[in-house]
């Protein structure tokens, strides 16, 4: 099996892991996961700004408190072992995405749309 690539089509370091989108007016925030977490977080942000994003209510909470309302944090970065290849690393990060969504039960969330 071949390793999954660790840098994307620029050259720069991949970063796996679990995100948390914060509102930072309501503390909602919208947990995920992803093998490119830049990637990831500049498609979002250009969905958001474009108003196409397809989770309504944080596209409608984009749009009352604005893109300067939000931050994307990464919590919890995931260093592929070197054998591992995508279905691991993909079951990985389901795992990492759901113990996070259950360490943060209780805060005002987004509820996660697959």
């Amino acid at each position: 099996m071949e390793p999954p690539a660790t840098r994307d089509e620029f050259g720069r370091p991949l970063t796996i892991g679990v995100y948390g989108l914060v509102n930072t007016v309501t503390g909602r925030m919208l947990v995920g996961s992803g093998v490119n977490l830049r990637s990831q977080f500049n498609r979002m942000r250009t969905e958001l700004r474009l108003g196409v994003y397809r989770h309504r209510p944080l596209q409608d909470d984009w749009q009352q408190y604005g893109e300067e309302a939000f931050r994307f944090d990464i919590l919890e970065e995931y260093l592929p072992q070197e054998k591992e290849g995508f279905f691991e690393i993909f079951t990985s990060l389901q795992a990492l995405e759901e113990k996070w969504a259950r360490k943060l039960q209780g805060r005002p969330q987004y509820t996660r749309i697959t």
